[in-house]
């Protein structure tokens, strides 16, 4: 019996157009894999590609089905693990095959009015593999292969993704702060206790300072009420700064602890990685760029990305609201909602 993919049943709220666009995309890159399980440009998919911003990013379910089948997230594209099963990927491309025939079937049926997917409900794709399935395409047609007949790569450099699909990557980034075992591994590195003793101290003193004002006739902007959970924050933040977080601008040397430089930016598994040299023993460091919000609860060090990353993910786990902020400028910082007041971390 093969899985229940929830995502192939968001495809059929698109428009029929949409859908047997999005349906076609889905399938020759599901088959690209399929056919060439080994070969590694079929499982990574450049979320600038044309094909891929106009007509997945756009439509209803498309991104979903691709994670759900086990595709992960990188810097600007997704790629697929080398340990995600095949036979997965055949049950999935069965499935939406096996729906898609009934709706053209219904489609020709039809001689006017919308086409309706009520009927494609009541499909059942776990027992009714009777009939036979569309051909899979030809070996040699791969869709969105990494580069095109005769071996040179369109050159991609300063060429920004459509907004759309950077707001679809961020969107599908944030998801991870509400993975609630990921909120209670940051939550369990954290010493709340200690921080909130903290802030309750800095609290005493501060509203001893005001009464001390009040006595004295002064008023300032600061005499109000003072909360502590904006003090708790303050006193996360001055944690993580100073105790938690390592900033980093080029790593040391992984072999003499020495100075690096900068020589070359490449690629690792889906991940941006930066590459310096020594300059003493001339040994070379990776430096990788997580965007794994989990994963730098374990490394620990990074720049401006790095930083808001794992420290969003904190806020959240204190149960705070807070979010992720992107500038177009290169620069990301965390943004949190406490009462009415909004206090961004840099």
């Amino acid at each position: 019996m093969s899985p229940n993919f929830s995502c192939i049943q968001s495809l059929e709220e698109n428009s029929k157009d949409i859908y047997l666009e999005t349906t076609t995309v889905l399938l020759k890159l599901i088959e690209n894999v399929i056919q060439n399980p080994t070969n590694p440009k079929f499982r990574r998919i450049r979320l600038a590609n044309p094909t891929v911003a106009n007509k997945l990013l756009s439509a209803i379910g498309a991104m979903e089905c691709l994670f759900e089948v086990g595709f992960q997230e990188g810097e600007d594209y997704l790629v697929l693990p080398n340990e995600t099963s095949i036979e997965s990927l055949t049950n999935f491309r069965n499935e939406v095959l096996q729906r898609k025939k009934v709706f053209l079937q219904q489609l020709e049926s039809q001689t006017s009015g919308p086409t309706s997917y009520s009927s494609l409900q009541s499909v059942s794709t776990s027992s009714d593999h009777s009939a036979p399935l569309p051909p899979s395409p030809p070996r040699h047609q791969p869709l969105l292969p990494s580069s095109p007949p005769g071996g040179r790569a369109p050159v991609q450099t300063n060429v920004k993704p459509p907004f759309f699909q950077r707001m679809s990557h961020f969107y599908m980034h944030v998801l991870q702060y509400e993975d609630k075992a990921l909120q209670q591994k940051a939550l369990s590195l954290i010493p709340v206790k200690e921080l909130e003793g903290k802030a309750e101290c800095r609290m005493r003193s501060m509203q001893q300072a005001m009464k001390k004002d009040s006595k004295a006739g002064k008023t300032s902007d600061s005499a109000q009420e003072v909360d502590a959970t904006d003090i708790l924050l303050v006193q996360l933040l001055d944690w993580f700064k100073n105790s938690f977080f390592k900033w980093v601008d080029k790593p040391p040397c992984v072999t003499c602890q020495g100075p690096t430089t900068h020589i070359a930016n490449t690629m690792e598994d889906g991940l941006r990685v930066e590459v310096y040299r020594c300059g003493v023993c001339t040994a070379t460091t990776r430096f990788h760029r997580y965007n794994d919000a989990g994963k730098l609860l374990e490394t620990k060090c990074g720049r401006c990305g790095e930083w808001a990353n794992c420290f969003t993910l904190l806020c959240r786990a204190m149960g705070w609201d807070a979010r992720f902020i992107v500038d177009e400028g290169d620069h990301v910082w965390t943004e949190v909602q406490l009462k009415e007041t909004v206090i961004q971390s840099a």
